[in-house]
């Protein structure tokens, strides 16, 4: 489990995955992720992740584009907190529809926040599932600050409010 590692990008989608099926909001394909295991072959994306990365392309949660940023010299890549955040406010919207990313945020470094990531991170922050530092500041460019038991809290936190 090695709780204090960093998440890699991999581990994002699979989290985003995992947190789906087993809410019941999605259902595991083998067609899906044969349908993509060319592409993946291509960015060398680690076979265990085929799976939840398939299904996070075709549900539009990663775009093809956002593929080559997954591997770094042949391991995965560590999510910064902008990415993951991302990432899981978009599994979030699909897999609960009265829910939809949107807005700004109130973050003092809200502009160092891609535009793309921004409605994302609102609506995560919004539902009290991200927040801030000391200095109401979102650092999306910092490495993922969230290890693995704390990624774990939120992903219980989420399920629980919103999968449910």
């Amino acid at each position: 489990f090695r709780p204090r590692d960093k998440v890699s990008l991999c581990e994002t989608v699979q989290l985003a995955y995992k947190l789906m099926v087993n809410t019941k909001k999605l259902t595991p394909d083998d067609s899906v992720t044969e349908k993509w295991s060319t592409t993946m072959q291509t960015y060398k994306i680690p076979e265990w992740a085929h799976p939840a990365l398939a299904q996070c392309l075709e549900k539009k949660i990663v775009a093809i584009t956002d593929l080559s940023s997954f591997m770094n010299n042949g391991a995965p890549r560590e999510a910064t907190r902008e990415r993951a955040t991302e990432i899981l406010g978009r599994a979030l919207e699909a897999a609960v529809p009265s829910l939809s990313a949107g807005g700004s945020t109130s973050f003092g470094d809200n502009a160092e926040i891609s535009e793309s990531a921004r409605p994302y991170i609102a609506l995560l922050a919004q539902q009290k599932i991200v927040s801030g530092d000391n200095q109401g500041n979102f650092k999306p460019r910092h490495p993922d600050i969230t290890n693995r038991r704390k990624r774990q809290q939120n992903n219980n936190r989420r399920q629980k409010r919103h999968f449910h």
